[in-house]
């Protein structure tokens, strides 16, 4: 996001009230980009292709119930609380 917002500076494009982010919006964390080159790098049967963004092992958390989510920021202890947990479940899952 922070590359996209350079570039329309660079541009001279005014985002300023235009550009909202939702608290309900999941956030991409390192975990997920980690999991998803993982993933791909596999390779075999079960190469799909992805940008290695993370958005398919972000998704997966937010169906798993254990995602966290962009207005958690607002209670810091809260998120680290969240994203402790967030980390124990990927490595149980997923062994990172």
């Amino acid at each position: 996001m922070f590359d996209e917002l350079a570039q329309l500076d660079r541009d001279r494009i005014d985002y300023s009230n235009r550009l909202f982010i939702s608290s309900r919006a999941h956030l991409v964390l390192n975990a997920h980009l980690e999991v998803d080159a993982r993933n791909e790098n596999k390779g075999g049967k079960s190469f799909l292709g992805t940008t290695k963004r993370g958005i398919g092992p972000t998704y997966a958390t937010k169906m798993f119930r254990y995602g966290i989510r962009a207005g958690e920021l607002i209670n810091w202890n809260a998120f680290l609380e969240r994203y402790n947990g967030l980390n124990d479940n990927m490595k149980a899952d997923f062994g990172i």
